[in-house]
């Protein structure tokens, strides 16, 4: 039961960045993907555009919002990755849960990279 949540949370990630051209995994390589702490980056014009400050701080501000927000909390990458977001997806975590926070970061993200 747990490891098959842990794949459909991970399923679940995997469907939405399908559908998105602005966030990609960060590990590219599905044999190196984490199911449990799952890493994207984001690849769109406007954000490759910004300097590595800027990308550091879009990114705390976009987690910071979906904190304040209780949508989901510590979702920055870790300090020594690139600027990205992090997901836990183990199995204390609902399918359901991981999306919809998924959808609330794809929203904050979209108000603020205008």
């Amino acid at each position: 039961g747990l490891f098959k949540r842990r794949e459909a949370n991970l399923k679940v990630i995997e469907d939405w960045v399908a559908k998105r051209d602005w966030v990609a995994f960060l590990a590219e390589d599905k044999a190196t993907r984490s199911n449990t702490s799952v890493c994207l980056k984001v690849v769109s014009d406007k954000f490759k555009a910004m300097t590595e400050k800027e990308q550091s701080d879009f990114i705390k501000a976009v987690a910071g919002q979906l904190s304040k927000e209780g949508a989901a909390h510590d979702v920055s990458a870790y300090r020594d990755a690139p600027a990205g977001f992090r997901f836990w997806c183990g199995p204390t975590i609902e399918p359901q849960d991981v999306r919809q926070a998924l959808d609330a970061m794809e929203k904050v993200y979209l108000q603020k990279i205008k």
